[in-house]
């Protein structure tokens, strides 16, 4: 699909959502509407995964749930 395209460097290629969606237009096709890969679904992803601000509520949670499941193991241990 974009194999060849390089997101670093001095190459950069710009996709827009809507250059996505057709290209998943016959993936949408056999799905229910309300499971359809839509333009707010491309929104979400792309600032959960590029956008610094979302990386790091991301990884914020992440490490919050990891060091809670660390907390209560060690809780285990003391026993």
């Amino acid at each position: 699909m974009w194999s060849g395209v390089r997101s670093s460097g001095r190459c950069r290629v710009r996709i827009t959502y809507a250059e996505i969606l057709r290209d998943l237009a016959r993936f949408n096709e056999g799905r229910d509407k309300r499971d359809r890969i839509a333009y707010s679904s491309l929104w979400v992803h792309a600032k959960r995964h590029y956008d610094l601000a979302g990386q790091v509520a991301y990884r914020r949670t992440r490490t919050h749930k990891e060091f809670r499941k660390f907390k209560e193991a060690l809780r285990g241990c003391r026993g």
